[in-house]
Formats: structure tokens, C-alpha cells, sequence
């Protein structure tokens, strides 16, 4: 950043009873400036098909505590799946700095957007929170606007809110338009798509005695196998909460067990019998991986602590990290995370790499909520194809569980 771009930013500034203050002179929105090239990789949401009906409930509970910001209308004509996956991007981003980009803060901890529709999400810097405990604010959230509490706050006498003056020059001028092309750019680049799986939910795997989170792991390795023909270098994301100070490991989703399943199941001289066989021990072997991750026997952690104690201390990164096998198991073409919650919800973020995948899910009883980003820089990649393909996989796996004929 600019030393003009830090002159803008100490013009964006704080009322002394601590409310934010937010600013934009005519087309020139200040958010730009909150942007990086780690935006579609790094910045999460979670948005929910459950809005906030009736302005009462939007302006009394919202207004005075949170910044708002418009979302669009969807068409109602178009497919639900559509009007899902536009609003998963308009929360995540605000479609670009010609719509709602200009209304998205993406170094602040927390943002609600709340569209007219009733239509609403969270934008939330990761840095300083996991999926889970915002997934759990977000069902606080509903429980309060379902039985909002009676009982008035005091009324205590604010200061008059003070109109911001912008002083902007020719040159801050300039690196506001460079910065909105940059969000632009990155905007344009991500593909989103989110759809409600309604064929069943975790119910199914349970009645077979089958992991949920196992079960949706070895899909998702079989519906990219099926797309790219390649088992790929994949992770899911993984709670260390159990440890003080703990954030997230990744575990390793590509097993043995997975491989040959894989394998098997796109051949057709395998038998049915042994396709599910092949399967349960797929999701058995994920299960105990996840075991060991969740006890703080996850790799990847340790050897960025590794990597990083070398860098400080000046020493010479160890070998391991110039190795081409190492590159290959850290070029993370799927990057999957579970973030189960009590409402309808899912979260969503970017790849890790620029022909990869990001997929999140949110398994309910009878149905499963997915979002799925990739990158259009990449002609190999589709996210709409990978999610057809799921939902595909999904149904074939429910057919080797319970045939039908």
C-alpha cells in the first residue's frame, strides 16, 4: 500500500463512542483500498436462505448496530440455484465495484449485508475466526429475530454523527481507480456456484453406519476423478480447538483406500458387491484420519512451523521443502471444508490455487448445502460442471448403498 493510499486511510476514521464511520465521495468507494490479491483466496462468508422478513425486523434489530448494504433483487424467474449462487457472490465480494463492491470492508473482523429482499450473509476476515463460531452467531442471529427480546436498551445520548470530508488529490485519485480495477479483476475471475443437495442428507450415511463428513469427503474425490480423470492432492480443514490456541490442520483426503475405490467403481467389470466394500473401507480408513488429525497428529502444521523457525532463525529451509514430491502434495487442487450449522447456511471461499477447487458443505438430516468456487483464469477448471457432477456422484452413491433394482 501506497503512502497515499495510508493518507485515505487515517481520513477513514472513528467517532469517540467507538462507531464506525464509513465514506465514499461520489464514485470513488474508500472500500477498494481493503482489497488484496488474496481476496477471492482468503475472505469467507456465510449466507442463509432464511431472510429476515418485513422491514421492522431488518430496520429496529439492524440498523443501529451494523453497516447495511444493498443486495439485488433476484430474478424470480430464474432457477433457484442461480439466485443462490448470486447471492453467495454478492455477499462475498458485492459483484464488482460498478454494483455493491464499494460497500464491502474486507479488512474488517465482521460485516452483515443485508439485502432488500431479506436476503442476508456474513463477510468475515478468517484471520480472526473459524467457520464454526460464526455459523454459531448466525443461529443466534435467527433464534433472536424469531423471539426477539421485549425488553428495551436504555436510551443513552449519542453525539450528533459527523459528515467525513475526503481530501483527495489527483494521485490518491489514481490509486482508487487502480485499486477498483484490481477487485474488478479478481472479482470477474471467480466462479461461483451454490445449490441445496435435496436427495438426502446425513441421515443416509448414518443408517449405514457411515461417517456423514467421510462420506461427502469420498465424493468428492470421486466427482473430481470423474471430471479431471486425476486423483488430485486434496485437504479438508480440520478443528484443533481441543488445544489451546488451536485454529485448523489439514487433513489429507486422498487415502489408499479412496484410490482403489475410485478405480474400481469406474470399472465396470467390478461387481457391486465389491465396489461397496471397497467403499465402506474408502470411508472407514477417512474417518480414522480425521481421528487422528482432530488428536494433533496432523503433518502440515508442524512442517510450516518447520519451515518458518528456519526463516526466523536464518537457517537454511530444509531440503524437504525444495523437494518437487513435496510441491506436488501441497499443490492443494481441492480444498474442502465441513462447517455444519442449525441453519439452512453455507459458507464459501476461494481456491488455494489457481486450477483448483474450494468446496464447502453443510450436511442437515435430508438435504446438504454446497458451494463450490474456481478460478475462470483457468480453462480446466468449471465450477458449475464439478457441482453436476456431484450431484451425480452423490446419487450413484446412494444407489450402491440402497439399490433400487
Amino acid at each position: 500500500m501506497s503512502n497515499n493510499c495510508e493518507t485515505v486511510r487515517k481520513h477513514f476514521s472513528t467517532s469517540p463512542d467507538g462507531n464506525v464511520l464509513h465514506g465514499c465521495r461520489g464514485n470513488l468507494p474508500l472500500s477498494a483500498f481493503t482489497c488484496s490479491d488474496l481476496i477471492t483466496r482468503d475472505r469467507r462468508f456465510i449466507h442463509t436462505d432464511k431472510g429476515m422478513r418485513g422491514p421492522d425486523s431488518v430496520d429496529v434489530h439492524w440498523r443501529p448496530a451494523v453497516p447495511r448494504s444493498a443486495l439485488p433483487d433476484g430474478p424470480r424467474d430464474a432457477s433457484l440455484c442461480m439466485y443462490a449462487s448470486r447471492k453467495a457472490a454478492q455477499v462475498l465480494h458485492g459483484g464488482g465495484t460498478f454494483s455493491n463492491s464499494g460497500n464491502r470492508w474486507f479488512d474488517k473482523t465482521l460485516q452483515f449485508v443485508v439485502g432488500e429482499d431479506g436476503s442476508w450473509g456474513l463477510l468475515y476476515e478468517p484471520a480472526t475466526a473459524e467457520g464454526p463460531p460464526i455459523a454459531t452467531l448466525l443461529h443466534h442471529i435467527l433464534e433472536y429475530c424469531e423471539k426477539p427480546d421485549p425488553k428495551r436498551a436504555p436510551l443513552v445520548p449519542l453525539p450528533m454523527p459527523k459528515k467525513l470530508y475526503f481530501h483527495i488529490d489527483r494521485e490518491i485519485k489514481r490509486d482508487i481507480e487502480h485499486a477498483k480495477q484490481n477487485l474488478d479483476i479478481l472479482i470477474n475471475d471467480l466462479d461461483v456456484n451454490v445449490f441445496n443437495f435435496k436427495r438426502f442428507g446425513k441421515d443416509l450415511p448414518k443408517q449405514h453406519s457411515l461417517s456423514p463428513n467421510s462420506f461427502i469427503q469420498v465424493a468428492l474425490q470421486l466427482a473430481y476423478f470423474r471430471v479431471h480423470n486425476e486423483v488430485c492432492p486434496a485437504c479438508d480443514i480440520a478443528s484443533q480447538r481441543m488445544f489451546r490456541g488451536g485454529r485448523t490442520e489439514y487433513i489429507r483426503s486422498p487415502t489408499k483406500q479412496t484410490h482403489d475405490f475410485i478405480l474400481a467403481f469406474v470399472d465396470r467389470t467390478v461387481s457391486r458387491e465389491a465396489k461397496l466394500q471397497l467403499f465402506r473401507e474408502a470411508v472407514d480408513a477417512y474417518t480414522a484420519l480425521t481421528d487422528r488429525v482432530l488428536k494433533g497428529h496432523g503433518i502440515d502444521h508442524h512442517l510450516l512451523g518447520l519451515k518458518l523457525q528456519a526463516i526466523e532463525e536464518g537457517l537454511s529451509i530444509p531440503k524437504i521443502f525444495m523437494d518437487t514430491a513435496y510441491g506436488l502434495a501441497t499443490h492443494w487442487k481441492l480444498r474442502t471444508g465441513q462447517v455444519p450449522a442449525n441453519t439452512d447456511s453455507v459458507m464459501c471461499f476461494g481456491p488455494l490455487v489457481p486450477d483448483g477447487y474450494a468446496i464447502c458443505y453443510n450436511p442437515q438430516a435430508d438435504h446438504v448445502h454446497f458451494s463450490i468456487t474456481a478460478f475462470n483464469c483457468c480453462e480446466e477448471t468449471h465450477a458449475e460442471t464439478l457441482a453436476l457432477t456431484l450431484k451425480d456422484t452423490l446419487c450413484q452413491l446412494q444407489e450402491l448403498l440402497q439399490p433400487t433394482v
